[in-house]
């Protein structure tokens, strides 16, 4: 269900749009002078390339890292009600994640 209303949301979709739209528009409001500075060629290219990479890889990886923390909360959460005893596991799982991350990262 929630795949379905995320196709209907295309949110990066709408991101990306809303980058073209405002680049464009800040580009309107260039003085003569900037504006022969700067090729429309460039701002062809930001808006068609650079705007994309920017969505796929920058905002759109923040929503798949805030889904893979509600999921091992939800198992923290899990684990701590049944057994609330095991609060070392939970500290050690997710110690090993930070790390894990931070190396990967590198």
């Amino acid at each position: 269900l929630w795949d379905r209303k995320k196709v209907r949301l295309d949110l990066a979709g709408e991101l990306r749009s809303y980058l073209q739209e405002s680049l464009f528009r800040h580009y309107l409001y260039y003085t003569k002078e900037m504006s022969e500075n700067i090729p429309a060629v460039e701002i062809g290219r930001a808006m068609l390339g650079e705007i994309t990479v920017v969505v796929n890889d920058g905002f759109m990886k923040v929503f798949k890292c805030f889904k893979a923390v509600v999921h091992i909360l939800i198992v923290a959460a899990f684990v701590l009600h049944e057994n609330p005893t095991a609060i070392w596991v939970v500290v050690a799982f997710t110690a090993v994640m930070v790390f894990w991350f931070s190396r990967r990262s590198d």
